[in-house]
């Protein structure tokens, strides 16, 4: 049944500006049409312009709280990962990843029902994703859909497309990807990319590993959280990594690094998503093996990358509801704490250009949260939308559902720049609320029990 909530018949020559309050309308899907009727006199012209018709305001977003007797979660219909930990180059395997966390792919959910978005900058070779498939004993169901945008790649080092396309694809074996290729990241090609990904909706999480300093452009700024509000009213959640320079970002308009954090990761809008360090143990005096899941922040100066978790206060954005009173020690009480969480981001086993090699970054940690989140939609049975009302809720009922990063900071990747934020108990702005554990985290976002 549909109804007709606002009907307006206007004739005007010039541009009008119109707002609506849609509050009384939360969780009905609305329908906007724009249309002119004309009565065919050759004198006369019939003409629509329509220009930037935006949401505002909160979304409504799933924050379930289990009743007294929440719906039991079984075992799905997916088939466990049983490949190897390890990769050829010593580093992590997708097996590591889903046992270390107890992914709900390992209890059966493959995220078949729900489909996952990459921008990158760069195309894909699909024959080193088949080899590290086979190479980790993984057979996927989901289909891989390669978009261009803006006339798609221009070269570009694939490095960092095969990061997220491999974690995504062996993590979350039955969700289908689709790759917007994007000829560069200039401010005009990513939000292109994403505006892309909104008018398909076809996807239920959209993830990113790139940024820039919240700061160097406001309009940039805005016009990501404006695209992020279009998605979560859609239902799609926009995830990104924090950075790899700790409390550090770059101003492309200064050409030099500076004290701040990254958008998008930083917009309020979008999920945050940090690294912490869990090295392998065969390369590195570390006494090790250490497990995936050891709980210490990525602030790796002198071991392959020399990377840091990106994290800190941002100046752009004030700080949002859900972060209003979150335990731990966030290091503002008035501005947007980044990230929301975190997930490893030392010793990715990835194959690229026809070779095995490691690799390290939060551009790992933000692709194996939107795997597990594709996981999560699969039992949630509905797209998340906008997590973090509902990621906040799970961290404030049951924080056991995390490891709790308390070591490691973000400090000193430019010299001139040592100030830093320090990992702690409860949230910390270098690993957020922490990683969660996979499948009772996914069951309790979802309102049910395991």
């Amino acid at each position: 049944m549909v109804a007709v909530l606002r009907k307006n018949l206007n004739d005007r020559r010039h541009w009008e500006f119109a707002s609506y309050d849609l509050r009384a309308y939360a969780g009905r899907r609305l329908y906007l049409f724009f249309g002119v009727f004309g009565r065919a006199q050759k004198s006369l012209y019939d003409s629509l312009y329509v220009d930037d018709v935006t949401l505002t305001g909160t979304p409504v977003s799933p924050s379930p709280t289990p009743g007294t007797s929440p719906t039991p979660v079984g075992p799905g219909p997916g088939k466990p990962l049983t490949g190897p930990t390890y990769g050829p180059s010593s580093g992590w395997a997708p097996r590591a990843v889903a046992d270390g966390f107890d992914f709900p792919v390992q209890h059966g959910y493959d995220g078949r029902t729900a489909s996952v978005a990459v921008i990158v900058p760069s195309s894909i070779d699909t024959a080193d994703l088949i080899a590290f498939l086979s190479e980790n004993g993984i057979r996927r169901h989901g289909k891989l859909v390669q978009t261009g945008v803006d006339g798609g790649p221009n070269g570009g080092d694939p490095t960092e497309a095969m990061i997220e396309i491999e974690a995504i694809a062996a993590l979350a074996p039955g969700a289908d990807i689709t790759v917007y290729e994007t000829p560069d990241l200039s401010n005009i090609s990513v939000l292109d990319a994403y505006r892309a990904a909104i008018i398909d909706n076809s996807a239920s999480i959209v993830n990113a590993s790139f940024g820039e300093c919240d700061f160097a452009d406001p309009a940039f700024d805005e016009a990501i959280e404006k695209h992020a509000l279009h998605a979560a009213a859609l239902g799609i959640t926009f995830v990104a990594a924090s950075g790899d320079t700790g409390s550090a970002c770059y101003d492309p308009s200064k050409s030099k690094n500076k004290i701040g954090v990254n958008v998008p990761a930083a917009a309020p809008h979008v999920l945050g998503v940090g690294g912490t360090e869990s090295l392998s143990g065969r390369l590195t005096a570390t006494p090790c093996p250490c497990p995936i899941s050891t709980p210490v922040a990525w602030d790796d100066h002198n071991v392959n990358f020399g990377g840091l978790s990106g994290g800190g206060v941002s100046r752009h954005w004030a700080i949002p509801p859900y972060q209003r009173g979150v335990l731990g020690h966030p290091a503002s009480a008035s501005r947007r704490n980044v990230p929301d969480l975190a997930f490893p981001a030392v010793d990715d086993d990835v194959r690229v250009n026809g070779a095995d090699e490691l690799v390290d970054g939060t551009s790992w940690s933000s692709a194996v949260a939107s795997a597990l989140l594709a996981e999560t939609v699969e039992i949630c049975g509905y797209r998340l939308g906008f997590a973090q009302t509902a990621l906040y809720a799970t961290y404030a009922r049951t924080p056991g559902l995390f490891f709790d990063p308390v070591a490691g900071s973000n400090g000193g990747y430019v010299p001139a720049l040592p100030r830093g934020y320090s990992a702690a108990s409860g949230y910390d702005d270098v690993t957020g609320i922490g990683m969660p554990y996979g499948f009772r985290f996914a069951v309790a976002m979802c309102g049910k029990s395991s």
